[in-house]
């Protein structure tokens, strides 16, 4: 995995650097009402675990040991799901990344600056409004890309057992593995659109610390399971 994650490192850091230096000019990708943000970013989560949860069953069901395998990748979806979730979406009340932007926001009005107002009491006051605002996208799309990449890597691995031991059994096995074979496809499509949405992130969206704050938790929950991994 440290392949992709530099990869997608990269990606942010040319992005960004070329977002500085020469700023693009407005486009398809530059409006965060597009079909593609609206449709399929905003949703993201939903597009990624939905299809990888059949996914890693198909991939299970082809494995030696059914039972333990089932229950690894359950164990490994949900630790996903709920990362994502905590960050984005709740945690005790607001979820970590939102936590954040409050308890940062602030307002400059005449040269004064008062905390915890809204943006849009900020700008009818007439004043400058700022916020931390960590990149949900650079984050959802790097956790969600080396989600899938990790997944896609396990079944390739599972596969190549299976073609070398005949004496395993798989029920229904030419069904399971084209279902699965559709679904991969898909999710590598998912993969090649991911990558095309943080490269427009990255050159039209966020300051480069929020940018570089996302791609570190993007990246953050594969390096620490890989590292538990490696402990024990």
């Amino acid at each position: 995995m440290d392949f992709y994650v530099a990869l997608y490192s990269a990606t942010v850091f040319i992005g960004t650097t070329i977002q500085y230096l020469s700023p693009p000019s407005p486009s398809f990708f530059s409006d965060k009402r597009n079909p593609l943000n609206k449709i399929f970013v905003k949703n993201g989560w939903a597009w990624t675990s939905i299809p990888l949860l059949v996914f890693m069953l198909l991939t299970a069901l082809q494995s030696r040991n059914r039972g333990s395998s089932i229950d690894k990748f359950v164990i490994r979806w949900v630790g996903a799901t709920l990362y994502w979730f905590i960050l984005t979406q709740w945690f005790f009340g607001h979820s970590v990344f939102d936590r954040v932007r409050y308890s940062t926001a602030a307002c400059e009005i005449d040269r004064s600056v008062k905390y915890g107002v809204s943006g849009k009491a900020c700008a009818g006051s007439g004043g400058n409004f700022w916020e931390f605002d960590i990149s949900g996208h650079c984050f959802l799309l790097i956790h969600a890309s080396l989600f899938i990449i990790s997944e896609l890597k396990n079944a390739l691995r599972i596969r190549r057992l299976v073609n070398a031991t005949p004496a395993v059994r798989v029920p229904f096995r030419k069904m399971v593995v084209l279902l699965q074979d559709l679904i991969g496809g898909g999710l590598v499509v998912l993969l090649g659109l991911w990558f095309i949405m943080l490269c427009s992130t990255s050159l039209y969206f966020h300051h480069w610390n929020e940018k570089a704050l996302g791609t570190l938790f993007g990246s953050l929950y594969f390096i620490v399971v890989r590292g538990i991994r490696n402990y024990f």
